[in-house]
């Protein structure tokens, strides 16, 4: 094909092209990249900021923040904290979930649950501990049993009524 090209353009002359051996060092392999928290033992953290809107379901493996809007599902399998300036439309499973906000929704939480000042909750709670701070809001129920049904308390109850006569 070259001679082709060469013929067609009427040159006769042919130019040797000298290729030198060049050493190429071979291709490495990259790990790829891990987010921060993923098996590798430290702690992460995401955040949603102010001037963020988000809408589904959000799971988070480490800490979360939330200062924006928000709606959907939450499942945050570490610390929850939705920051003073968050509106948050979304029912939220956790361990701990700490709120500054405003949250409508109903929230279990395997550890702990804590309104702080000026925080409101429209929703239900379950969590073995609960904390709320005397100017947040809560309109919703609370339930702190751990799980065990309030049959089970009031057996319970009944059984050390009983032992103190």
């Amino acid at each position: 094909m070259f001679n082709d090209v060469l013929k067609k353009s009427g040159s006769s002359s042919r130019q040797e092209i000298k290729v030198e051996k060049t050493e190429v060092e071979p291709v490495r392999e990259v790990e790829p990249t891990r987010a921060v928290g993923a098996s590798t033992g430290k702690a992460g953290r995401a955040v949603i900021s102010e001037d963020v809107e988000f809408r589904g379901n959000l799971f988070s493996a480490s800490a979360l923040e939330i200062h924006g809007k928000f709606q959907g599902e939450i499942e945050a399998d570490g610390p929850l904290i939705i920051g003073q300036s968050a509106k948050v439309k979304a029912n939220i499973k956790g361990v701990t979930v700490e709120i500054h906000g405003t949250v409508e929704g109903n929230i279990t939480a395997s550890e702990r649950v804590e309104l702080k000042a000026n925080a409101y909750l429209k929703g239900d709670v379950r969590s073995p501990k609960f904390a709320c701070a005397d100017s947040a809001t809560l309109n919703g129920s609370l339930d702190t049993s751990g799980g065990k049904p309030a049959s089970d308390m009031n057996a319970m109850f009944t059984k050390l009524q009983t032992a103190s006569k």
